[in-house]
């Protein structure tokens, strides 16, 4: 029930807050800044999205962007996600590899830098 409960105040707060700002563009290095928002208001760890180029909110058991849930990890995927080595890309599904942001220096600098350097800057 709490997962749920949780769940449910995050979706409440991106749509209470975010969904009906007509001009807000949450993509092309906005996305960061979102997933800022959604890790200070709820505890949560940003991760990239490798294949997408994306920022995403690791909350509890569920993947968040602008749009809501991105992706539910399934229990087995949560122990993945806790065991891998901080620098490791994870592999959800075909289109969907994350790693821990905090850390992309260590699994590719130089993209890091490009990054940073035309997103986030």
């Amino acid at each position: 029930m709490e997962e749920n409960n949780n769940n449910d105040r995050v979706l409440d707060f991106i749509k209470r807050r975010f969904s009906n700002t007509e001009n807000a563009n949450w993509l092309n290095g906005n996305c960061y800044y979102f997933a800022i928002i959604l890790r200070e208001r709820f505890d949560g760890e940003i991760y990239y999205d490798v294949i997408n180029g994306h920022f995403l909110t690791l909350i509890k058991d569920k993947l968040y962007d602008y749009s809501g849930v991105v992706y539910s990890l399934t229990e087995e995927e949560m122990i993945r996600v806790n065991d891998c080595p901080l620098i490791q890309s994870l592999k959800l599904k075909e289109d969907l590899v994350i790693v821990l942001w905090s850390h992309y220096y260590y699994h590719d600098c130089l993209q890091k830098q490009r990054i940073d350097r035309d997103c986030i800057e």
